[in-house]
Formats: structure tokens, sequence, C-alpha cells
């Protein structure tokens, strides 16, 4: 009876002394090694159990801690069991990066004379036109298929062209 009372006597005093247990510690920035303040700590993963950082990063916790959530605006959030709790705890900065940017620029403008020259070439190059049911050929209704034959270029296509021509 007496190993019982003992052990009982033994086992409340513990309790006793983790209930009364304060934890302290601060928070810091893990890339500047600066304070971080108005951090959510979160005891035992109950909101009721809410602990905030003041300006210094600095906390008090008291009572019974089984883990801990760190929560901020602009970081990761971190979850730490007792074991891994020290009187310094680092957060890393969240940071939305952004993949492979390609900037697209134009070449300096080219001389008058050469763009030109470029129209010149093109305007006299020897393309057949763009048939229309209107001028009905000696063909017959059916000429306007000739877009289809190899070697057609279309106006449009023609513009296309000079505009690339241009913008080189």
């Amino acid at each position: 009876m007496k190993k019982h009372t003992l052990i009982l006597l033994l086992l409340f005093t513990l309790f006793a002394i983790n209930a009364g247990a304060q934890l302290k510690g601060v928070v810091i920035d893990m890339e500047t090694h600066t304070p971080v303040k108005d951090v959510d700590i979160i005891v035992n993963g109950s909101y009721i159990n809410k602990v905030t950082t003041d300006y210094r990063g600095m906390f008090n916790i008291t009572g019974e801690v089984r883990d801990l959530t760190f929560i901020r605006a602009g970081y990761v959030t971190r979850v730490l069991n007792r074991l891994e709790i020290g009187d310094t705890i680092s957060l890393l900065p969240a940071f939305k990066r952004l993949d492979e940017v390609v900037i697209y620029g134009r070449m300096p403008g080219r001389h008058v004379a050469v763009q030109g020259d470029i129209r010149n070439q093109i305007k006299n190059m020897d393309v057949p036109r763009r048939p229309s049911l209107a001028n009905v050929g000696p063909d017959g209704y059916l000429s306007f298929l000739k877009v289809f034959e190899k070697g057609y270029v279309s106006e449009k296509k023609r513009r296309e062209r000079m505009k690339a021509i241009e913008n080189y």
C-alpha cells in the first residue's frame, strides 16, 4: 500500500511541476535573423490556447505543451512537437517565385530606302491575284479553286510577309 501511495505522490508532483511549467522563446526570420512580431502560436492544436508574439518576437507559454503551430502571413506555417521546441524558433519567408521570363524586343528601325526597295520588290512580284466569282475566266465557275494550287499566295499572306520583313 505504501508503494502505491508513494507512486501516486510522485506522479502528482510531476503533474504539478509540468502544469506550472513555462516555455519562453523568440521567433525570428530565418533569412534576416530579425524578430518577427504578431506570430500566432497555437498550443496543442487548439485555438483556445493561442498566444501572440510581442514586438520583439518574444512569447511566453504556461502549462502543458505537446506541440506548437506558428502562423504568420508571409511565412511558411511551422509545426513543432515538444522535443523540437527550443528558445529560438526560425520561420521561413514564403515567396511567390516566378518562372522563366521571356522579354521580346524590336530591332531598331531600318533605313527608309531599304524598306521602300523591299516594298517595291514585293509589289512587283509575279504573284497571281485571288480570283473572284465576278471575274469568271475561261476555266469556268470553278476557277476560284486555284487558291488551293501549289504556289498560290493570297493578298493577306503577302501583307503578313511584308509586315514581317518590315519588322525584321
